[in-house]
């Protein structure tokens, strides 16, 4: 979508900068660069909504209030664990 509206763009900018004599290519790439990033603006806002750059910076100190769930031991216990210490190898 993108590709094919720049190639077009390009048509019709070259087109109406045809009888430019200085700067036509760097004109045409600018203009170029700015239709390119207008319709892939549109784009993103079609695609994730109107509301998508207000959620993204939106706060999220309210989730971070949470308490966390303790942290379990990286050792493991004899109650179940499978690696057990045979006590004739700790001398």
């Amino acid at each position: 979508m993108l590709g094919i509206s720049l190639y077009l763009g390009n048509l019709a900018i070259a087109h109406a900068l045809a009888a430019m004599p200085h700067l036509r290519e760097e004109t045409t790439l600018a203009l170029l660069i700015l239709l390119g990033g207008a319709i892939y603006a549109v784009v993103v806002l079609l695609l994730l909504g109107r509301n998508w750059p207000h959620n993204l910076l939106k706060s999220v100190g309210a989730s971070a209030d949470r308490a966390l769930p303790p942290k379990r031991s990286p050792i493991p216990s004899d109650q179940g664990g499978s690696l057990h210490c045979n006590p004739r190898d700790a001398g």
